[in-house]
């Protein structure tokens, strides 16, 4: 740098002197004697000093203020070209740094990105494994609400039930029988009251889950009337309930002999019912009319003079038939309205 700026100040010297005008002495000295040639010499070195001296006072200032400046101006340009070298060697270092910076900005972010995928991944648990050892859950308690026999008007009604546990097992099939307790035979389409059913109602269950086991699966109905049910587990994941329905009698009709011909036990006065076989029938009898209490032996002699009341129970002698609770009077005959 030094060596640079004293070439310049050199340089400026230079080209100053060459543009000083000729001494008018030393030219008039220089057409004199060429045998002086030491004197001139040395007249015109001292000429030179003399000039020297004169043009630092007057125009070196100037001069040297524009070398400075010239200078400094070079200096300048070189000191920007020196940066500007420096700053190019410096911005690829910038740069990098820069980039490495926004490298350990985005690094963050990319890690933010993976924690936010994995994140789910490990919040996620893996749905429980089913060890194949593991037992299936013994359904032990089933319960099924039927319709009773009294709200039965056709066979699709057989099949409007509600049943427990409805999350565990399925009902899958209904078929009507016609006939109390069968567990084969013809199926029925059609509904007559005066006819017993049995329905068989067959449910399932998911295997793998749930087992259904004659020895622990207990059955219990809900329904009026119903007194006879069995059923049986197959496979461990079929159940099948049989429900008999009992014949139901909506009208009843009683036989009795006229008066003139009673004779003999107070007895003899009953011939039957309408209601068939499968119906048995108790009867008590009273001295008076419309009487319930203290009644008289059945073989007791009959007198034409006294009045009698008579009391018949028909009950069905199994579980297959029933008479409605919902009969009337109007629904009872004896002796088609003559007693």
């Amino acid at each position: 740098m030094r060596k640079k700026r004293w070439m310049s100040i050199m340089l400026v010297l230079c080209m100053i002197l060459t543009l000083l005008p000729i001494n008018t002495a030393y030219a008039d000295e220089a057409d004199a004697q060429k045998d002086a040639t030491q004197v001139e010499e040395v007249q015109s070195d001292e000429d030179i000093v003399m000039q020297d001296k004169q043009e630092e006072e007057v125009e070196p200032d100037e001069g040297v203020a524009m070398q400075t400046e010239q200078v400094e101006e070079v200096e300048s340009d070189e000191g920007v070209a020196m940066q500007d070298e420096q700053a190019e060697e410096v911005k690829p270092d910038e740069s990098v740094t820069m980039q490495d910076e926004q490298a350990e900005e985005a690094e963050p972010d990319e890690d933010a990105v993976m924690e936010k995928t994995v994140k789910p991944a490990v919040r996620m648990l893996a749905p429980k494994a089913v060890s194949p050892t593991a037992s299936p859950e013994e359904i032990k308690e089933i319960e099924l609400n039927l319709k009773p026999v009294t709200e039965i008007t056709n066979i699709d009604d057989f099949k409007s039930i509600t049943y427990s546990p409805s999350d565990k097992i399925t009902l899958k099939e209904v078929i009507v029988y016609e006939g109390y307790d069968k567990v084969t035979g013809p199926i029925a389409s059609v509904y007559n009251s005066d006819k017993a059913y049995t329905v068989m109602y067959e449910f399932g269950c998911d295997k793998n889950a749930y087992e259904l086991d004659s020895l622990w699966s207990k059955v219990k109905i809900n329904s009026k009337y119903i007194q006879d049910w069995s059923y049986k587990c197959l496979y461990g994941d079929t159940l099948r309930v049989f429900v008999s329905y009992p014949s139901l009698k909506n009208k009843v009709g009683v036989t009795f002999k006229p008066r003139d011909q009673w004779s003999g036990s107070i007895s003899n006065m009953y011939v039957g019912h309408d209601l068939g076989e499968v119906y048995s029938v108790w009867l008590d009898y009273y001295n008076g009319l419309n009487q319930i209490d203290k009644s008289i032996d059945r073989d007791t002699a009959y007198d034409p003079t006294k009045d009698y009341s008579v009391c018949i129970t028909i009950t069905g002698k199994d579980h297959a038939v029933t008479i409605s609770p919902d009969l009337t009077k109007d629904d009872v005959t004896i002796n088609y309205g003559t007693i």
